[in-house]
């Protein structure tokens, strides 16, 4: 921010007292919040200090501190009569050393949430730039004063390694004075990464002839591999939410696409059909899983409080635009070099997209200072919900007392049942059995996957605006209807082109609706968590329909009983989202 010059040229008076001003100030935000953990900002501080010295003697700890020794040890005393800091011998019989105690690393890991939290709440109260502005000041004033010969750089705040300013920083200070929020970065590389992801789910369909021909395996033994993925696909998702608030987003996307980059390289030296199981099942089904349409839900609840029913719009087109929009130049490929080179895309994909997540995602707004999109900026951020891998298994039994959530459920059933796994596996097979070809059959997909990112992206917008239960009863109808047509399409231009688009339209804008009703009548805290098991019946529903449809074609050599049966079933799931009831007042969510 601008300074004034008259004040530059007539400094306002003590220096010391002013600085001595402000540390008050900054300490009783800290103290405010570290003081449930029994610490004091001081005492935070020098315990980061130790462990990221530790061992270490202390004179050296002195003077990254920028203490003298009688202060130094008189901070000390209560630390190492805690048990959280010792003090041991050293090289020599008269050097010491200070360490860090196994009580002291916890009691500090306690202590992390609350620093945080007062960290943020000075960020957001000063102002990101204003807060990068007055550390770039003191850095500065630091080496003018004494050389830059007394401490320690970023250590000089009591930061520990891992939470030195990242390039994030920087970027959302640069983004933030074009008037750009951080949250539409986020949600711009959650897009890639799902988008990846999707096409990376979606290649094995178009892989179902190749590998029958070359190994001799039937349908029916491959869609059991694929069928198993996407059971993985889907449990893997409330189990996702809990990594995301323990680990971050960022480390849960970037091993999401380690797996899946990892499975796709190694699936092109795959002879035996437990490898296809172990790379494309469990490999290929975790990696999915970790990063599926509750990626986004989580990213679109934590960036926005605006356009949150776009966001996740875009996202879920994502979801399957990339399946199907990846596919002609899959079947291109396998057609030209043999279904091997198809994999090589989505491999280098995966290692790009996991270097921009590792670079640029954070896990909150509050993490850079920022309040969500939308959002406003004097509140404190939410509090994280505390999880471990038991919490599934608590809002499951919490969710389940609830009709709708059950009404939820099963109508993702039946899109996972309608979508997933009947026509992303199962299409290219079909128009094989009718005479088309496996490019043309992709084209077709692909032109679904262009209707697709167009109608979810307006069942988003729409979402924001509509009754999101009426908006499920039509889109659930009209694929039914659509499902019906195909079998008497005859497979021409015409005939699927007017499939593709009534299909593709609402391919997955199911999802927008989906979430905006699990978060209304569940709360925002639990929105994650409950749309985790939702879609995990959305993926137990594609695993029934990817074994069932293959089961129906090895015994009946015909997939239009799957055809009828899915479209019956959509009709049923066209009813089901009527009889869902409004959502209860906010106050009464969140006391549930």
């Amino acid at each position: 921010m601008p300074v004034n010059p008259d004040i530059l040229a007539v400094p306002q008076g003590c220096t010391n007292h002013r600085v001595r001003q402000l540390m008050r100030s900054v300490g009783q935000v800290y103290d405010a919040h570290l003081n449930e953990t029994g610490l004091r900002i001081t005492q935070y501080s020098l315990l980061s200090h130790v462990l990221a010295a530790s061992p270490v003697r202390p004179s050296d700890l002195a003077r990254r501190m920028r203490m003298d020794a009688s202060t130094l040890t008189r901070n000390l005393k209560p630390l190492i009569d805690a048990g959280w800091v010792s003090m041991g011998q050293g090289e020599d019989q008269r050097s010491r050393l200070v360490h860090i105690t196994d009580a002291g690393q916890a009691k500090r890991e306690e202590a992390k949430q609350s620093w945080k939290t007062a960290q943020n709440e000075l960020n957001a109260r000063l102002g990101l730039e204003r807060v990068a502005a007055l550390h770039a000041l003191i850095d500065e004033c630091l080496v003018l004063l004494d050389g830059g010969n007394g401490g320690d750089g970023n250590a000089a705040d009591g930061q520990p390694p891992e939470e030195i300013p990242m390039l994030s920083n920087s970027t959302a200070r640069w983004l933030q004075r074009r008037g750009i929020h951080y949250g539409w970065l986020v949600a711009a590389i959650t897009f890639l990464t799902m988008l990846t992801m999707s096409a990376a789910l979606g290649l094995p369909g178009a892989m179902l002839q190749p590998l029958s021909r070359e190994f001799g395996w039937s349908t029916e033994q491959i869609s059991s591999s694929l069928a198993l993925r996407f059971a993985l696909f889907g449990l893997l998702g409330p189990f996702a939410a809990v990594m995301m608030e323990r680990f971050g987003l960022r480390a849960v996307m970037c091993m999401g696409l380690a797996l899946v980059g990892g499975a796709m390289a190694m699936v092109t030296q795959a002879t035996q059909l437990w490898h296809l199981f172990l790379l494309w099942s469990l490999l290929l089904g975790m990696g999915t899983g970790l990063t599926a349409l509750v990626l986004g839900a989580v990213v679109a609840n934590r960036w926005f409080a605006a356009r949150r029913g776009l966001v996740i719009g875009v996202l879920t087109a994502s979801a399957a635009t990339g399946q199907l929009a990846f596919l002609p130049l899959a079947a291109w490929m396998i057609e030209h070099w043999g279904w091997r080179s198809a994999t090589v895309p989505v491999f280098v994909a995966s290692a790009l997209i996991a270097v921009l997540a590792l670079l640029f995602v954070r896990d909150r707004p509050s993490d850079l200072g920022l309040a969500p999109f939308g959002g406003d900026a004097s509140a404190p951020p939410p509090p994280a919900m505390a999880m471990n891998f038991g919490t599934p298994f608590k809002v499951l039994a919490e969710a389940a007392r609830n009709r709708t959530f059950w009404l939820l459920a099963g109508t993702f059933f039946i899109c996972g049942l309608s979508t997933n796994g009947l026509v992303q596996t199962h299409f290219i097979s079909l128009c094989g059995d009718n005479g088309m070809g496996a490019v043309p059959a992709a084209s077709v997909l692909a032109m679904m996957g262009a209707f697709d990112f167009v109608g979810t992206v307006l069942s988003g917008w729409l979402s924001d605006r509509y009754d999101n239960r009426k908006l499920l009863f039509w889109y659930y109808g009209l694929r039914g209807l659509s499902l019906f047509w195909l079998p008497h399409s005859e497979f021409t231009f015409y005939g699927l082109g007017l499939f593709a688009m009534f299909y593709g339209l609402d391919w997955i804008a199911t999802v927008p609706p989906t979430v905006k009703l699990t978060a209304q009548h569940f709360g925002p805290q639990k929105v994650g968590l409950v749309f985790g098991w939702i879609f995990a019946a959305h993926q137990l529903g594609a695993a029934a329909a990817a074994w069932g449809a293959g089961l129906t074609r090895t015994l009946l050599l015909t997939y239009t009983p799957a055809l009828y049966a899915a479209g019956l079933a959509c009709l049923v799931a066209a009813v089901m989202a009527l009889v869902i009831g409004r959502a209860r007042k906010a106050a009464a969510v969140a006391a549930a």
